[in-house]
């Protein structure tokens, strides 16, 4: 009624956004109302991060949500899911490992025992980068704090039992 009422009022949109995107599923309308939200008011920094988690793991387009948390961190430089999710989107979709290693210790520099930051670091580490012990480093403190990381392909991946 409000989106019928005041088709400017960005707090309606947003707020009507999160509902059909998360208990509806209709990711196209949710799309629709997150770009209506964020070009009524671009400060919406809440916004851009469930936009861009949205385009993210339902949508797949991995270049927008990209520019949203990039959006994200200049205003909050603390918001450690949002280098989180930029650094994971950029290891697995783009080449640009160095991006990535940056973002992953802005993660780990906030938050030390976010497990999947180490984990992915970890792999980053070792994969690109060759830095087998450290990344063996990182790769043990992810599974000290989330033991389950420690599956048979990880472990012969890091050379571990």
């Amino acid at each position: 009624m409000a989106i019928q009422l005041n088709r400017t009022f960005s707090k309606a949109h947003n707020n009507y956004t999160f509902i059909i995107h998360t208990h509806f599923n209709d990711f196209q309308g949710a799309k629709h109302h997150y770009e209506i939200a964020l070009e009524i008011n671009p400060e919406l920094i809440k916004t851009h991060y469930n936009y861009a988690v949205m385009l993210m793991e339902k949508l797949k387009d991995f270049a927008l949500a990209r520019q949203h948390f990039e959006k994200v961190i200049k205003v909050e430089n603390k918001n450690a899911k949002a280098y989180y999710n930029l650094a994971y989107i950029i290891q697995y979709n783009f080449n640009e490992p160095e991006t990535a290693l940056q973002y992953y210790k802005t993660v780990i520099n906030q938050i030390p025992n976010f497990a999947s930051a180490h984990l992915n670091y970890a792999i980053l580490l070792n994969t690109s980068f060759h830095k087998h012990q450290e990344a063996l480093e990182h790769y043990k403190i992810a599974i000290g704090i989330v033991p389950k990381f420690r599956n048979t392909n990880l472990a012969d991946f890091f050379g571990l039992e």
